[in-house]
């Protein structure tokens, strides 16, 4: 009887790394940033972060690394928690025996800083719009007299100083029109939001509005089952906020029913309600912030209904730094879609309240799409006997995804799906749980008996002999 052996070798495979961002700015004195890893082998991974204006000073993180799932490689993510006014360039790095990566992480929403001056040369009226202390680069000037636009203006390529750029519009107009008392606009986009300043002889101080539209709230979506969208409009004078309309468009309709609107100092907010069967057809959301004297400032949200099969991994750090405990919940799915993610807390058979965590925006992956979100708390909270859940519904689905949990702790009832900590990638059912432990048992068993039965069989052949 002959036995042959058949063995496999995995060869080493290098990482592909990518940044990962916030999806808007936020609010807080700090700012999560993180890096991405995927597809290396073997999982030996080292992340590191510096800063781009200091790089001999490192910076504390938390990493997790996992398997992929059908696939002998692994996946590995960094995060890092900075001060909000230090958040604007890091450099990640990865040490790895396939090869070492890096790729810079910047914090994309360090907002400009927009002033409109008016001064006299001559016959000449000189408007000097200066956009400072912004970044990224990109960054978009137009001008307008009495809501129509004017090219006539001379604009200067931003500049960089430090991590961040600056840049300059300059629009000269003649002394009659200016006296005609017409409004003169500088219209900034960047980063996906407006700021807009106005001059006129007949204005005695300019004005700047900036209209920011919320996605909804996922904590709204888990308890109440709709979704909730804000429209929310900022500026310095409180009265001119106050004046400002704000209209919802719903797949190109205008939309009146179910809005509420709020006014605080400097900001007026506006919320727009939609139960759940509604909102699961909409397409495409607008708001639209309008007042007297002022071209309209849209902004638009498209709704990512995809269909593809999703996956949710729930991952701890590997090491604990410091008094807070970063979770991660990594959503993967072979299409573009939306999700939206909550976390809740609870202990024994409660199941908690949701809370909102930071969740990115999708990122493109060698094998389809990626979102992550991250849910900070203190280390002390982490030590005590608390399931932690992140709950993900997606946007094209008619029911939320079964939680996926994990904590410090093992001793929780028996009807807890609760993972422990640094073991806590769940994407299996129940059913695949047993049935992948009957496999690797009975595999097992039959292999004992086997090499039994076999031992057997050789002692009575040589008794024999």
């Amino acid at each position: 009887m002959h036995f042959h052996f058949c063995y496999f070798t995995v060869t080493n495979a290098s990482p592909s790394l990518f940044p990962l961002t916030p999806c808007d700015p936020g609010s807080g004195d700090t700012v999560t940033l993180g890096c991405l890893a995927q597809d290396f082998f073997p999982k030996s991974a080292t992340f590191q972060w510096t800063s781009t204006s200091n790089s001999n000073t490192q910076v504390d993180s938390q990493q997790f690394i996992f398997s992929q799932q059908d696939v002998s490689k692994f996946t590995g993510v960094s995060v890092i928690s900075v001060p909000r006014s230090k958040a604007l360039s890091y450099n990640c790095s990865l040490t790895h025996p396939a090869g070492n990566k890096n790729v810079p992480v910047q914090y994309a929403f360090s907002p400009p800083s927009v002033t409109l001056l008016s001064e006299s040369d001559g016959e000449k009226q000189v408007l000097v719009c200066s956009i400072e202390n912004f970044a990224p680069k990109k960054v978009s000037i137009s001008w307008k007299k009495n809501n129509n636009n004017v090219d006539n203006v001379k604009s200067f390529e931003p500049m960089k100083d430090g991590d961040v750029y600056s840049a300059a519009s300059i629009f000269k107009v003649n002394k009659t029109e200016w006296d005609s008392k017409a409004v003169y606009t500088c219209d900034v986009t960047h980063a996906g939001q407006n700021y807009i300043k106005k001059a006129s002889k007949a204005l005695s101080h300019l004005a700047s509005l900036t209209v920011t539209l919320n996605p909804p709230n996922p904590k709204a979506m888990f308890v109440n089952k709709r979704a909730e969208l804000k429209c929310v409009v900022t500026g310095p004078d409180s009265s001119i906020v106050s004046k400002t309309k704000i209209q919802w468009y719903i797949d190109e309709q205008p939309v009146t029913n179910n809005i509420s609107e709020s006014n605080d100092a400097q900001t007026k907010t506006s919320t727009l309600i939609q139960h759940f069967d509604d909102w699961k057809k909409v397409k495409t959301v607008k708001c639209s912030a309008t007042r007297e004297g002022m071209a309209p400032i849209t902004k638009s949200l498209n709704v990512n209904r995809g269909k593809g099969t999703s996956t949710v991994e729930v991952l701890t750090p590997s090491t604990i730094k410091g008094d807070s405990v970063t979770l991660v919940c990594l959503v993967t799915s072979t299409e573009l879609q939306d999700y939206y993610i909550a976390w809740s807390e609870a202990s024994g058979h409660d199941h908690g309240v949701y809370n909102d965590g930071l969740n990115l925006p999708p990122q493109k992956i060698n094998n389809g799409y990626q979102v992550s979100s991250f849910y900070t708390i203190s280390k002390d909270k982490w030590s005590k006997k608390i399931k932690f859940s992140c709950n993900v519904w997606p946007a094209g689905s008619d029911e939320k995804m079964k939680p996926h949990d994990v904590s410090s702790f093992s001793d929780f009832p028996s009807d807890s799906n609760v993972t422990i900590a640094l073991s806590c990638i769940d994407n299996l059912s129940e059913g695949d749980d047993f049935n992948g432990l009957w496999s690797t048992t009975s595999s097992f068993v039959f292999l004992f008996i086997f090499s039994l039965t076999y031992n057997m069989i050789f002692i009575l052949v040589q008794v024999n002999m």
